[in-house]
């Protein structure tokens, strides 16, 4: 099966691009794919070459499972083949991926989705555990909560737009967070490494995913609308705001890097992102998770 390599021009007289995006994902995940790397092998040639890759587990937000985009497990899958058994979600949180927060009608705790993640881990020992969190604890709803209203005393004269007590507290928990997946991990599978990776530097320029005239806009904004809310109209301006607190969280995924040793790995993607390849908010284009999983792979896969 050949693999396409014109995936951001995709077009197609018969299908929408939507739809266009769900058949190039079915292509790919499909079992007898030939990845762009072993095109020109025999059948049996790829098939040992593909036998021969560490296996994958992944848990992630919407960087590992974007319906309308050919995100990073897809580029991985699309450029190299490996087997990846994703438990992946678009909009989940750190939180709950770490602890989980799901609840049933009569508000007794469902069982935590790390538990299924675990048992793969355990089933399929695999290389190498991917994983994706953090980008829905800072965006949205949770944005708001760590901005000061320039009408708050707090404000000061338009020097403190950050709660910086409320953002730091933030940063423990995930941290704590990270560090109890990564630990969970671990005692279902003690040799394999864990790949995560930190968010390059977003547009809030009011994008969604999708954008209708006069204004209407379904699944995000998630960045300009908290600023707006808290008074803070220019996007622009509050461009540098959110560079601030992406740099924040992968310095702190870069100290958790250092604190857990050798077998947690961390991927810095901002030099691979620039303000041309965002799709939308909180989505690179499909280049942009092209470039995410290129740095993936040349960072942590290939060093196995």
């Amino acid at each position: 099966m050949k693999n396409d390599t014109t995936i951001d021009k995709i077009a197609s007289s018969a299908m929408s691009p939507i739809e266009e995006v769900q058949r190039l994902k079915a292509e790919i995940w499909m079992e007898d794919y030939i990845p762009k790397s072993l095109e020109g092998m025999s059948a049996k040639q790829a098939k040992k070459k593909l036998a021969e890759l560490p296996v994958i587990v992944a848990e992630g937000d919407s960087w590992f499972d974007y319906p309308v985009g050919i995100d990073v497990l897809d580029q991985i899958r699309r450029l190299w083949g490996y087997t990846i058994h994703s438990f992946s979600k678009a909009g989940d949180t750190l939180e709950n991926m770490a602890y989980g927060t799901d609840i049933h009608r009569n508000f007794k705790r469902k069982t935590a989705e790390i538990e299924e993640v675990k048992a793969a881990v355990r089933k399929h020992k695999p290389g190498f555990v991917l994983f994706s969190g953090g980008g829905n604890d800072v965006a949205g709803d949770a944005l708001i909560g760590f901005l000061n209203h320039v009408d708050a005393a707090s404000y000061g004269r338009g020097k403190a737009w950050l709660r910086a007590d409320v953002w730091t507290s933030a940063l423990s928990q995930m941290e704590a967070a990270i560090k109890h997946f990564a630990t969970a991990m671990w005692s279902a599978h003690p040799s394999a490494k864990i790949v995560m990776h930190g968010y390059a530097r977003p547009v809030p320029d009011g994008r969604a995913v999708i954008n209708f005239p006069f204004g209407f806009k379904f699944v995000g904004p998630w960045l300009r609308p908290a600023f707006a809310r808290k008074g803070h109209p220019n996007w622009e301006r509050t461009e540098a705001y959110v560079g601030r607190l992406i740099d924040d969280y992968n310095d702190l995924i870069a100290k958790v890097a250092k604190d857990l040793g050798k077998k947690f790995i961390y991927v810095d993607t901002r030099p691979t992102v620039g303000r041309n390849d965002w799709a939308n908010e909180l989505h690179p284009t499909n280049a942009g998770f092209e470039a995410v999983a290129k740095k993936i792979h040349q960072d942590a896969l290939v060093q196995m």
